[in-house]
């Protein structure tokens, strides 16, 4: 969409608790961190991502916003800053070029 950057990031696997998101600087950092033990067998499952976004250069770090879907999406969003213009009209260069072969 021309209006919002969005960024949709699988997270299934993990607990919304699980799941930490950051800005810093210019950059939207996702981290998700899931560690489960069986106690029955001894085994042990751990889980880790991190995902760093740079964000373009219209977005403001403070306007991102997220939520996650019942489906373990987690989904971001962020307004663009209006950098709209009006459209510009380029005038066009006409150049008569002499014949070199004397008009023949």
């Amino acid at each position: 969409h021309p209006d919002k950057f969005a960024i949709r990031v699988d997270t299934r696997h993990f607990a919304p608790e699980e799941i930490t998101v950051k800005t810093q600087d210019n950059c939207v950092i996702i981290h998700g961190k899931h560690e489960e033990k069986s106690d029955d067998r001894g085994c042990y499952v751990k889980r880790e991502f991190t995902r760093r976004y740079v964000l373009p250069e219209d977005v403001d770090p403070h306007t991102v916003k997220c939520h996650l879907t019942q489906g373990g999406l987690l989904a971001l969003e962020a307004p663009r800053k209006n950098t709209k213009k009006e459209p510009k009209t380029i005038p066009i260069d006409i150049k008569h070029e002499g014949k070199k072969d004397g008009g023949k």
